[in-house]
């Protein structure tokens, strides 16, 4: 039986995030409250990646909920808007906290979730992201960075085949490597600030998401229904 309120609840959360969404499509937090910050024209391409994850949920719910059509619209123009000539999603220069290197997975992972007819900025984001990892390997001791591998893991996930064999036997002994025996797994180093999700329980939980695809998740193009862009 349904929790009492749950879709009323779950109608309001959804409305929070199609309401405080930026001009440019993205959605930022203020740094101070945390909360939403008003709306302009700013973005943040890791906080969207959150919630084009919620709208993407809202939408196989397969209620009608006002505006998130145009939500979901505007957040796909606004990734494809941040892939770089070089392939990646977010920001060229590495030195940056934020950039390509570390956020692709974010990109390619939206763009197959809420878009999956554009094969084209998927797959260039797809060869950005194994060029790079082709010459830089995951290494829980070298450059552990658990939110950008939480994204790369699904992104290549859903894409399946070769690309996914690829990251596998990168990904998969890393992880299975750093599991202590009580199930936890051991901090990193990272190769940027907080890269290692230093906190016990969200490393904990950033580890199980990515353990999950092997259970737990199903593809896009197993779950039969239809993406907005072909209606």
């Amino acid at each position: 039986l349904p929790l009492p309120g749950m879709r009323e609840a779950f109608e309001q959360g959804v409305k929070i995030i199609i309401d405080n969404q930026q001009d440019s499509g993205s959605w930022v937090y203020d740094g101070e409250t945390g909360f939403y910050a008003g709306k302009k024209s700013r973005e943040d391409l890791s906080v969207a990646g959150w919630q084009f994850q919620a709208l993407k949920a809202a939408k196989n719910t397969s209620l009608k909920i006002d505006g998130l059509h145009s939500a979901i619209t505007k957040m796909v123009q606004y990734l494809e808007n941040k892939q770089t000539k070089d392939g990646g999603f977010g920001g060229p220069n590495r030195d940056a906290h934020y950039n390509q290197w570390s956020l692709t997975g974010v990109g390619i992972l939206g763009l197959q979730t809420m878009a999956k007819g554009k094969t084209t900025p998927i797959r260039k984001g797809l060869k950005f992201l194994t060029d790079f990892l082709t010459a830089e390997p995951l290494d829980w001791n070298k450059n552990c960075n658990l939110y950008c591998w939480y994204y790369y893991t699904q992104a290549y996930f859903q894409q399946g085949g070769d690309d996914w064999k690829f990251y596998n036997q990168q990904f998969l002994p890393q992880i299975l490597s750093a599991q202590q025996p009580d199930g936890s797994f051991k901090r990193g180093r990272p190769n940027w600030p907080a890269g290692d999700a230093a906190d016990d329980i969200y490393r904990q939980c950033l580890c199980t998401l990515q353990l999950e695809v092997y259970y737990r998740y199903l593809k896009v193009a197993d779950r039969e229904e239809d993406s907005f862009f072909d209606k």
